[in-house]
């Protein structure tokens, strides 16, 4: 399906081109908004006020809006669903004109079973995994941990499957008890005896399932994108699907820009690997930010940015390898300098862009919500990667009703006893502080092995310090 829209807004843009007259002009011009280049991007939303992803706002104005395969409208996207934007990037690589946006859940159906301290949960026998990237909706746009869910309640996950079949969440929602369930992904195999197929590890008997926009009218084959329909699974773990969709895998013509997000799901080597099921290949040209080619390896989170080959590969001219999220911070906003992206928390400084995911779970649920509508007082959490030896470079900043409750997550870097230093704050202990990990105690902590270790301290503020009541190590 995506290629089809491509073909025909290349068409459009190629007409274009013949009316221009003389001079210089750009590679294409399409869209009724002005130049830009032909792409399409896979990624989180991040924000609204159009719709950012990769790091590039979109214009949405004449944008065609699907959800789970049905038409809808930009107000059924959330901030961290993974969506296929097709359209145009201007030349500043940082604005665009959508000309589709689609989201497909990667899976939605009832809750089977948790794992609070294993970070996962599992829903129609598909193990997802949640970590500091991950946002939560409770379905009225307040907040939700893991700790809240239950076996038996209906989400909805967007994300991205690793090699394994786990699906690592960008975005978990709650959704009501007679929510559809379904499954996304690549068919792994496919009996026509028994009428059975997997997709990521689950069985799907599809027996009596319509099917639909396969080629040719054929049945499902090994390596097929599709979108499964249907009930809970059985006891033997067997989803008996009511619909199957086709989908056609994201790619681009010749010369179409494309940038990818997600994870290595397959790795032959660094000149032929995919993410999020797109083909990926490198030369001697590609710049590597975060790492290197070496870098490259099945699971590790990356975003791709090139042109699209003949044989519609995605040259990357550009990888960036994603951190894993190891700061954080949870209190009131001190500063806001929205000129340069910055703000305080705590002390902290802390960096914000186009690729930070900007989430109001206060009362207020303001939308669109970004930097420019965060004020001092404001009780926020923020996560992200080090971005100075006490700085954060936000991946998220979700907005919360305020609280006492004050949360610092990052390397220790000075202790003496009872106190200890973390992101430039003082954190103070006491004979209240529980030290939670095996064998813990003030003896056991304020040891030299313990700086540069990761530690998640939660408290309470009084001036410039934290009051430390508990302090685990980073999971």
């Amino acid at each position: 399906m995506i290629r089809k829209m491509l073909g025909a807004v290349l068409v459009a843009g190629a007409m274009v081109v013949g009316g221009c007259g003389g001079g210089s002009s750009p590679i294409l011009v399409a869209g009724i908004e002005g130049l830009g280049v032909q792409s399409v991007s896979v990624g989180t939303i991040t924000g609204f006020g159009s719709i950012f992803v990769n790091g590039v706002e979109f214009k949405t104005t004449s944008s065609t809006i699907r959800v789970n395969g049905a038409s809808s409208s930009e107000s059924r996207l959330r901030v961290g669903q993974v969506v296929t934007v097709t359209g145009t990037v201007n030349s500043d690589g940082k604005t665009g004109t959508a000309t589709t946006v689609e989201f497909n859940a990667k899976v939605e159906g009832p809750i089977t079973s948790v794992n609070v301290a294993g970070s996962s949960f599992v829903v129609l026998g598909q193990t997802v995994r949640v970590d500091a990237n991950t946002s939560f909706d409770n379905g009225n746009g307040g907040p939700l941990t893991i700790a809240d869910l239950l076996a038996g309640r209906v989400v909805e996950v967007s994300g991205f499957t690793n090699a394994a079949g786990d699906i690592l969440a960008t975005r978990v929602e709650l959704q009501s008890a007679n929510t559809e369930s379904h499954i996304s992904g690549a068919v792994q195999t496919v009996n026509t005896n028994s009428r059975q197929l997997t997709v990521n590890g689950v069985t799907i008997d599809f027996a009596t399932a319509t099917l639909s926009n396969f080629p040719s009218n054929r049945n499902p084959q090994a390596g097929d994108q599709v979108e499964v329909h249907g009930g809970a699974p059985s006891a033997a773990g067997v989803v008996t699907a009511t619909r199957i969709e086709f989908r056609t895998a994201v790619s681009g013509g010749n010369g179409n820009g494309g940038e990818v997000e997600g994870l290595v799901s397959r790795f032959a080597s660094a000149t032929d690997f995919d993410v999020n099921g797109t083909k990926i290949t490198t030369d001697a040209n590609t710049q590597f930010s975060g790492g290197t080619a070496a870098s490259l390896a099945l699971n590790v989170r990356l975003e791709v940015e090139g042109k699209f080959n003949t044989a519609g590969v995605l040259v990357a001219t550009k990888i960036e390898v994603r951190s894993a999220v190891s700061l954080r911070v949870k209190a009131l906003v001190d500063s806001v300098t929205a000129a340069s992206n910055t703000l305080s928390v705590f002390g902290v400084s802390v960096t914000t862009n186009t690729n930070t995911r900007f989430d109001d779970k206060s009362n207020n649920r303001v939308s669109p919500f970004n930097l420019a509508a965060v004020r001092v007082g404001d009780y926020v959490e923020v996560r992200g990667t080090a971005s100075a030896a006490t700085g954060i470079a936000a991946t998220l900043l979700e907005r919360n009703d305020v609280d006492v409750k004050r949360v610092l997550m990052g390397a220790l870097s000075a202790q003496a006893a009872p106190n200890f230093t973390m992101l430039g704050v003082t954190i103070q202990t006491n004979s209240n502080t529980n030290f939670n990990f095996s064998g813990g105690s003030s003896a056991t902590f304020f040891v030299p092995a313990t700086i540069g270790r990761i530690f998640e301290v939660e408290g309470t503020q009084s001036g410039a310090f934290l009051i430390a009541t508990k302090i685990s190590p980073a999971s």
